[in-house]
């Protein structure tokens, strides 16, 4: 279930960075992109385990569910990206689409 969730949010991230970005700051984005991904997994973890050893495993667990509920009200404030031209509403209209397509 983990990979197809990720293979959705890897193919919306090519489409749309092309559009963002074009010619040499699309290759800086990328490299960005994934250093920046990289970064926030080491030090996710290394904060999990120091917050786990702080506090115990049940305070933890609570800890993590607030930082779930503030990035939602961070990024439901993000304005939304709307793709340009004639192919960026049919994208859009396939993105909708598939969105309402469930994985059981």
């Amino acid at each position: 279930m983990r990979l197809l969730r990720a293979t959705r949010r890897r193919a919306a991230r090519a489409a749309i960075l092309p559009q963002m970005l074009s010619g040499d700051r699309y290759t800086v984005g990328v490299a960005a992109y994934h250093v920046t991904n990289q970064t926030t997994y080491v030090l996710g973890f290394l904060v999990g385990g120091l917050v786990v050893a702080a506090t115990g495993p049940r305070p933890a667990f609570v800890i993590d569910a607030a930082t779930f509920v503030v990035s939602a009200l961070l990024v439901s404030r993000l304005p939304a990206f709307t793709p340009t031209g004639v192919a960026g509403v049919a994208r859009t209209a396939a993105a909708r689409a598939s969105a309402r397509i469930r994985v059981t």
